[in-house]
């Protein structure tokens, strides 16, 4: 019974370590959180993207009653899945928030590894040929091999961040930003545009952010008022998609600083 006593206590010293959550990242400005963001997947650091996503702020001061007068009831995707106030489900709640932040993220490498894969089979069956290769999109089948290859970290070292646009609507900066950040507990709320090149081609992705008396964090990879993917991926653009967004007034460019 001694020997049974000492091994419990020495696991449930462990635990904490094994649980450990990363520690949430705060930026003093928006724009540094999706620098930061993209200099993680630069140098191969693919964890790191999702650890400067807010995952235990979100789960610490999320506003069931403020998400259920937008979102009019409960469903699946429900940021914080465990209800209630208690340590534990914040502990649950965390580690749900950064599973769905890694998941996102999975769709931005994809829509870069694979861009002309349609967008929703990035999250579904991925179908196979009767000779055994995977149709990633029409026209277009790889052998298993060949697709674990095109997520090789080191291929994404060439993704350039060109440029970041902050949404300056009206609708947003009348209320509507301060609104979606309470549901998170959040100061103020914000979305992005960055513009990626990438194995020659423009990319177009967004952000969500939200701030803390902390700092800013990355809440979502996504812009719902700006028309990017809900999924986290980034759409192919061409020279004229990029000259319309420039010429947009709603649109404030803030990288690179002019």
């Amino acid at each position: 019974m001694k020997k049974l006593l000492i091994l419990t206590l020495a696991l449930l010293l462990l635990l904490p370590a094994a649980y450990a959550q990363q520690e949430d990242m705060y930026f003093p400005q928006p724009e540094n959180s999706i620098l930061y963001f993209v200099d993680c997947i630069k140098n191969q650091d693919i964890g790191g993207t999702a650890d400067s996503m807010a995952t235990q702020s979100a789960a610490a001061h999320f506003d069931t009653q403020k998400y259920l007068e937008t979102a009019k009831g409960l469903y699946p995707n429900t940021p914080n899945r465990f209800l209630g106030d208690d340590l534990q489900f914040q502990g649950l709640n965390a580690q749900i928030n950064r599973a769905n932040n890694l998941l996102s993220v999975h769709g931005l490498l994809s829509s870069l590894a694979l861009p002309d894969m349609p967008d929703n089979q990035r999250f579904g069956a991925l179908p196979m040929t009767p000779d055994g290769l995977f149709a990633v999109s029409e026209g277009e089948a790889l052998t298993l091999e060949e697709y674990t290859a095109r997520f090789a970290p080191a291929n994404f070292a060439g993704l350039e961040l060109q440029e970041l646009y902050e949404n300056t609507a009206d609708a947003l900066k009348g209320g509507l930003n301060q609104r979606n950040a309470a549901i998170y507990g959040a100061l103020d709320s914000g979305e992005y545009i960055a513009i990626y090149a990438f194995n020659g081609q423009l990319f177009q992705h967004g952000f969500t952010l939200v701030q803390y008396p902390e700092g800013w964090q990355i809440l979502k990879l996504s812009a719902p008022m700006s028309g990017t993917s809900p999924m986290g991926s980034a759409q192919m653009i061409d020279q004229k998609a990029l000259d319309a967004l420039r010429a947009n007034p709603i649109f404030a460019k803030v990288f690179p600083a002019e």
